[in-house]
């Protein structure tokens, strides 16, 4: 996704980039929120919904980028949980969004379809049961398409329905929920604050599990449910929790951080 930042604080972040390591831009960033982080997301390994079964792992892929292509659980011919898969246009930002269960498939469940009349709109067409991923998805002719329009702050965050706190953390009406001082999940990269419609700085505390690497972000990530609201990473049903892999730009993306060093 597209972000709109001040010069000065993009100077002040190839600056850290530069000069420091990814922990100290990271730093930088926790004050920030309309900047993103240095170390992106590389896999989940799970169990779908707490069971018993073995553990599926999701593994992400990026263009050269550094934006998500693809999110497979590439074990299992149909997962039982979505596969996701992203498009963009030449600006960089995100134009269609499928999930489905057959890996590498056509088809969909869901897609979405995303205009840009102005900076501060975004357009979100879903359409359901369709074909023709990715170069021309069309929905099922019987099921109507759901526009929604969302509205965008100088931050390029989605503010259509969400407030958010003193610390920058989402607010759950009638609920007082509990966030850590780490960075949040989401921070790993614009596109999963934008899909969980979440800009959240820090992570709900009971989310988390196994402590944090050296650079801040949570080992564990587990889905929950707030006073019958759904709050999990893009929708994936982890109940039971999630290892999560990291890699950072300090080396090339080429080390992977699942415990402090």
């Amino acid at each position: 996704m597209k972000r709109f930042c001040h010069f000065s604080m993009l100077y002040a972040l190839l600056l850290l980039l530069l000069n420091s390591s990814c922990k100290k831009a990271i730093d930088y960033i926790k004050d920030h929120p309309e900047l993103t982080s240095c170390c992106r997301i590389e896999q989940l390994d799970y169990r779908f919904l707490g069971g018993e079964d073995e553990p599926y792992r999701a593994v992400f892929t990026y263009n050269k980028q550094g934006n998500p292509v693809s999110i497979e659980h590439p074990d299992i011919e149909i997962a039982f949980d979505m596969n996701h898969y992203f498009k963009y246009d030449k600006y960089g930002r995100l134009t269609a969004y499928a999930q489905t269960y057959l890996k590498g498939s056509s088809g969909f469940i869901i897609c979405d379809k995303y205009s840009y009349p102005d900076r501060h709109t975004i357009i979100d067409s879903t359409l359901l049961y369709g074909d023709g991923w990715p170069d021309n998805p069309v929905g099922d002719p019987e099921t109507p398409v759901e526009v929604t329009v969302l509205k965008l702050d100088n931050f390029g965050r989605v503010i259509t329905g969400n407030k958010y706190d003193k610390r920058g953390n989402l607010i759950y009406p009638g609920v007082a929920v509990e966030y850590d001082s780490a960075v949040n999940l989401r921070q790993t990269h614009p596109l999963w604050m934008f899909l969980d419609k979440n800009y959240s700085k820090n992570n709900i505390r009971s989310q988390v599990y196994g402590g944090y690497n050296s650079f801040g972000f949570p080992l564990g990530f587990r889905a929950i449910e707030i006073e019958g609201r759904f709050s999990s990473f893009l929708n994936l049903l982890m109940f039971n929790g999630a290892i999560v892999t990291y890699s950072c730009k300090d080396d090339g993306y080429k080390t992977k951080y699942q415990v402090d060093n």
